[in-house]
């Protein structure tokens, strides 16, 4: 068995996700060389380009799609592969930017990602391993309040099936923990492998028709005469219109997305496989994935091959906060004691990107706006960048009456110009100071 403590390559950010170890071998697509001439080039090989790339071959189209790493080997691949219901801070702040009846749309809209990603597995042959059931549990008695609230905003949405659970059940029945004072139980919401689902868009995708190439960064990207010119170590690339399609990468490329997301570094490490009988004494209920509610959120999950994924803490700098295991583990361990003997067999980071309301932001920019984009999925990104993604290709096939509803939710640069990132650090560090166990 390996301890933590035997494992200083898994203390690097890039190290293999648990999901890529889960997956295996990726699609071998080699890197892009030479001059090319396209109409549509899509940066960015995760949720959102795959996504994107997949709906224009569908259809016809031979999209370019190049990616700086192997397929999903950013965020997309790196998440705790939450299945989320909604967006991040709920649906307050679409009802008073655009009104209730748009923010139903954009809700209803977002329940149609859940489906379009078992519709894509469906249609194109492949599974990602998705479990239904999510807990989002009460780190502290007073936010027990806080998801009734949510509950009855599900429930004014027309989302049925959740329920509140209270501590002594949550307990008995959910989990291997006293620590928590209740949750939100949401049959809807779930766990998948996240890799699994970029591997099979990607395969999917150029079966269709369109041109992907792995290992191939775009270091620039100007605009000329009658499109845009992406330049690759390797290879120049003239489109008429390009999907910047890389998250928290997008402003490296275009300077004036940057101040609207801040890149957030979230750590995760992941046991070996676990006994079933020790799996059941961590999670006990039908249930896939758990978060809290606490700032950052604790959350966890089991994968198919019964390995525990545990991620704690957020880093909102360039650079790893901290050895991964020696940092994490303990967070996992005073919630579930009983794993003490569980080896750690993955450790790695992703970096999300969070907007100033925790909406995605997406749009069109560029003098003659031939430069889509979409980012700031603000935690939720396994839904929402495939749904953005999607939505982007349709668009860009003429039918963009969906994308619109989403560029037009309302969204100002993080405070502090160049200093933006340290500010919002501050505000997050005071945020957590405040939060004092009841």
């Amino acid at each position: 068995m390996t301890g933590a403590h035997d494992l200083p390559s898994l203390n690097a950010g890039d190290a293999p996700s648990v999901w890529r170890l889960e997956h295996g071998a990726l699609p071998d697509f080699p890197p892009l060389s030479g001059a090319v001439e396209v109409d549509t080039l899509i940066i960015g090989g995760g949720f959102t380009g795959l996504a994107c790339a997949l709906e224009l071959a569908e259809n016809g189209a031979e999209p370019l799609l190049i990616e700086a790493g192997p397929i999903a080997w950013g965020a997309s691949g790196r998440n705790g592969g939450h299945v989320c219901t909604g967006f991040a801070p709920g649906q307050a702040g679409l009802e008073r930017a655009l009104g209730r009846e748009t923010a139903q749309e954009l809700f209803d809209l977002a329940e149609y990602g859940k489906r379009l990603i078992a519709e894509i597995q469906q249609r194109n042959g492949f599974d990602a391993h998705y479990k239904p059931g999510y807990l989002i549990c009460a780190a502290y008695a007073r936010h027990v309040r806080a998801l009734r609230e949510e509950l009855e905003e599900l429930e004014r949405y027309g989302y049925s099936g959740c329920r509140l659970i209270d501590a002594e059940e949550l307990a008995r029945d959910w989990l291997g923990t006293d620590a928590f004072h209740g949750a939100l139980f949401d049959p809807g919401a779930g766990l998948i492998n996240p890799v699994s689902l970029c591997a099979g868009m990607a395969r999917a995708a150029a079966k269709n028709g369109a041109h992907i190439h792995a290992h191939t960064p775009a270091l620039a990207l100007e605009e000329v005469n009658g499109g845009v010119m992406a330049r690759t170590s390797g290879a120049q690339i003239r489109a008429r219109r390009v999907v910047l399609a890389a998250n928290a990468n997008n402003g490296a490329l275009r300077p004036e997305l940057a101040p609207y997301i801040i890149p957030v570094r979230a750590c995760q490490v992941a046991t070996e496989p676990l006994a079933e009988l020790l799996a059941r004494t961590v999670i006990k209920g039908d249930v896939a994935a758990v978060t809290d509610t606490r700032l950052p959120p604790i959350y966890f999950g089991l994968t198919p091959q019964r390995r525990f994924i545990f991620g704690a803490g957020a880093s909102y700098f360039n650079r790893l906060p901290f050895h991964i295991t020696p940092n994490i583990r303990p967070h996992m361990l005073r919630l579930f004691p009983q794993l003490a003997e569980a080896g750690i067999g993955a450790a790695w980071c992703g970096v999300i990107a969070v907007t100033a309301n925790r909406y995605p932001h997406c749009g069109r920019t560029g003098r003659d706006g031939n430069i889509w984009f979409a980012h700031g999925y603000s935690g939720q990104g396994v839904v929402l960048a495939t749904l953005l993604g999607h939505l982007m290709g349709r668009a860009l096939l003429g039918d963009d009456e969906r994308f619109r509803l989403f560029a037009a939710i309302p969204h100002r640069p993080h405070l502090g110009g160049p200093l933006r990132v340290w500010l919002h650090a501050a505000r997050m560090i005071w945020r957590m100071i405040r939060q004092e166990p009841d």
